[in-house]
């Protein structure tokens, strides 16, 4: 975790580790599982559940769109142009897998 709060890369592996709710640390998962499920809308659920919502925050795509090591060198234009389209359809895709407030929790079967 940074100073600033956990990056990219840990909240794809917490959203990889706790989807599915099983072995020796099963407890805390389902508690983890539960939740995230709860702060997501029905599309969102599935989402998740599916792992398209962890997909969503790939190390390929950090990678891709990241300044180079000490920021000694800076992206292309035309790879900060993807870099924004790339963002705005993930921030497009997460507003849709989140609660609006007044929603009902989803059910999980």
């Amino acid at each position: 975790m940074s100073e600033r709060g956990w990056s990219g890369g840990f909240w794809e592996f917490l959203l990889q580790k706790v989807r599915p709710v099983n072995g020796s640390d099963s407890s805390l998962k389902a508690a983890l599982n539960a939740g995230i499920i709860r702060q997501l809308s029905t599309a969102g659920v599935t989402g998740f559940q599916s792992g398209e919502l962890a997909r969503l925050l790939n190390a390929e795509a950090r990678e891709r769109f990241r300044n180079p090591a000490a920021h000694t060198r800076y992206v292309g234009l035309e790879t900060a142009r993807e870099c924004k389209l790339y963002v705005e359809n993930v921030l497009e895709k997460l507003v849709e897998y989140t609660r609006s407030d007044g929603q009902a929790d989803p059910t999980v079967h």
